[in-house]
């Protein structure tokens, strides 16, 4: 004959989901072996439902405030760039650090709104899709880092072009001017910000139309549908002046001329048969022959590296370095 044994959760609530299963498990089979016991298989189900709800709840409530901490952080990074933009782009200001530092201030905000572009565009639903794909990652990489080889090589050639030595000796020089051939290979590749700067562009004349009908609510106003079409025309006003006129092709050899002053020329040379403040570069692992530039060219600050133009010297000296001989006293 049956023995009836104690329910284990007939006086014990279940606390997981784990528990829950073993409570409608025991009164399923409890039922089952006879009739007369307590039924709460109805009671079971309606808690699981209770529970997965509440856990739907706080998944949701968690992907709202991650949103919203996202489109609060985005929409601060867009008002600074803004803000540090339209004060460098002015030309005089009422304290003297601002018109000393206006040209970098400017700079910062530049790199800012780049920064707000590119997130919000990551942020993009037909992108943020697309980039879950290994596929997709791959591609990317293989073709960014195609670029990159082609654009040192290309930098290599203009460096040679300039000096007439090896741009390995020229390490910092090859370096940056391989960022400005990169920068104008991936420039025409903008016009993907402009398209998308149109959708959100739509979005905003959606909000204003709502403003005079009902056809449309907005709960909160789309700031970033106006941020975006608004710092997206910036950067493509300024980016389009670089690459035709201060990081023109015809400004180029200025450029690597004044970067390597800056990154790669030795102003205080050891070598005793060379004038001291004559700028050098060493060549060669043993560093006995130099590279000599007559013309002393000193950049002061960012904005005349990318604004004054300077004359590139027809003719560098390639010497070699006598080294003093040590006197003891």
């Amino acid at each position: 004959m049956y023995e009836s044994k104690e329910l284990e959760f007939k006086f014990k609530k279940p606390s997981s989901k784990e528990e829950y299963l073993a409570a409608l498990y025991e009164e399923i089979s409890e039922n089952e072996k006879s009739n007369s016991g307590v039924n709460t298989l109805k009671t079971y189900v309606y808690e699981i439902l209770e529970r997965q709800r509440e856990e739907d709840w706080k998944r949701k409530n968690e992907s709202e405030q991650k949103d919203f901490n996202l489109s609060w952080s985005l929409g601060l990074l867009a008002f600074v760039a803004l803000v540090l933009i339209i004060n460098g782009s002015r030309e005089s200001h009422d304290f003297n650090w601002l018109q000393q530092n206006s040209f970098t201030i400017k700079i910062w905000g530049i790199f800012l709104a780049t920064l707000y572009i590119g997130v919000s565009i990551e942020n993009f639903s037909i992108f943020r899709n697309l980039w879950q794909f290994g596929f997709t990652k791959l591609v990317a990489s293989v073709a960014i880092s195609g670029l990159i080889v082609f654009s040192t090589g290309k930098a290599a050639g203009s460096i040679n072009s300039v000096f007439g030595v090896d741009a390995s000796a020229f390490p910092f020089t090859l370096t940056f001017t391989s960022g400005l051939f990169f920068f104008h290979y991936v420039l025409p590749f903008l016009a993907l910000v402009g398209i998308v700067a149109i959708f959100f562009a739509f979005d905003a004349i959606g909000y204003i139309k709502s403003k005079f009908s009902n056809d449309r609510n907005y709960k909160l106003p789309p700031v970033h549908s106006f941020a975006f079409p608004i710092l997206a025309t910036i950067l493509l006003v300024v980016f389009w002046g670089w690459s035709n006129n201060d990081l023109s092709e015809e400004v180029l050899p200025s450029k690597i001329y004044k970067l390597a002053h800056m990154l790669d020329f030795n102003n205080k040379n050891e070598c005793a048969n060379i004038r001291s403040g004559v700028p050098v570069v060493y060549l060669g692992p043993s560093q006995s022959t130099v590279l000599a530039d007559i013309k002393a060219t000193s950049v002061e600050n960012l904005k005349s590296f990318f604004e004054r133009e300077v004359e590139v010297p027809q003719k560098f000296y390639r010497l070699s370095c006598e080294l003093s001989e040590y006197q003891s006293k």
